[in-house]
């Protein structure tokens, strides 16, 4: 997209399937609010190394992260309401090597998912907000990475008909279905945009 590839020709519509195993063998599933955004990011803790017996002398970033992860999930049950269909994963919590050292960072990955653009940028203030104060709190370094961010998948409804209609006239087997709507994310989201002409 970088090197124009939907710009010359210009693209006015763009098109694709996903195989998903939560769509019965069979069934083609569409719909408008499709798939919700997603926004990736690292957190990278840095503590003070130090061994196990002592304590004292480092800056535990294992335990930081732990207090991240607890203000993390807390975040999303307590500032938003149930119907904002928001997802908060931390899929990855890593650190040390060895059990009797402290070691000097942790990393936690996760993933932010959401149809709301305007929710995405408060929990992304309020993600800062609390992970630096944990930083602060414990004396430990805070960075924090942005890894991704892919819109929602928005499809044009009168596209949809087209392709349904379409796809009925081949007199096939497959079972249509409407309202497909998941928090799960697609990288295509990129490209409806840029072809419809969202933002």
């Amino acid at each position: 997209m970088a090197e124009g590839v939907l710009e010359n020709p210009k693209v006015d519509s763009a098109s694709a399937t996903h195989v998903a195993s939560i769509v019965p063998v069979g069934t083609i599933a569409y719909g408008a609010l499709t798939a919700a955004s997603i926004f990736g990011f690292k957190i990278t803790i840095t503590g003070k190394g130090t061994h196990g017996a002592m304590p004292q002398n480092g800056v535990d970033p294992i335990n930081v992260g732990v207090h991240i992860y607890q203000a993390l999930q807390e975040l999303i049950a307590c500032e938003c309401a149930p119907d904002k269909e928001v997802t908060l994963t931390i899929g990855q919590f890593s650190s040390g090597t060895v059990s009797n050292i402290i070691p000097e960072t942790a990393i936690l990955q996760g993933t932010l998912r959401t149809f709301d653009s305007e929710i995405k940028q408060y929990l992304f203030t309020r993600i800062n907000e609390i992970v630096n104060n944990i930083f602060n709190a414990f004396h430990a370094e805070s960075k924090i990475d942005i890894l991704t961010d892919t819109p929602v998948l928005c499809c044009d409804e009168k596209r949809n008909e087209e392709i349904v209609k379409a796809l009925s006239s081949m007199n096939t087997e497959f079972n249509m279905v409407s309202g497909l709507h998941i928090t799960a994310s697609n990288d295509f989201a990129v490209y409806a945009c840029v072809a419809m002409d969202w933002e």
